[in-house]
């Protein structure tokens, strides 16, 4: 499992630059690059806000889990299947 947080993964994957996601997601392109590079922890908020704009679980983008649908999250904690889960949209 990766011990590390997605940020600046999820970025390139995404093929934006520094100054791209700053200007997105509006922090500081400074501070991004201190939250890539593990200097600084970003607030829960700040979590929320990047795994809402990369659609991808909290877990998943602070290196928690490699979940990146988050399906099995949603498994554990519903005891329902993925198969059960998209079966009830």
């Amino acid at each position: 499992m990766n011990t590390h947080n997605r940020i600046k993964e999820l970025r390139k994957k995404n093929k934006l630059t520094l100054d791209q996601m700053s200007e997105l997601v509006g922090i500081k392109r400074g501070t991004l690059n201190n939250y890539e590079n593990e200097k600084t922890e970003p607030k829960l908020k700040t979590w929320e806000n990047l795994a809402t704009f990369f659609k991808v679980p909290i877990t998943y983008i602070q290196g928690l889990s490699n979940d990146e649908e988050g399906w099995k999250e949603w498994e554990k904690n519903t005891g329902l299947t993925q198969k059960q889960i998209k079966k009830r949209d």
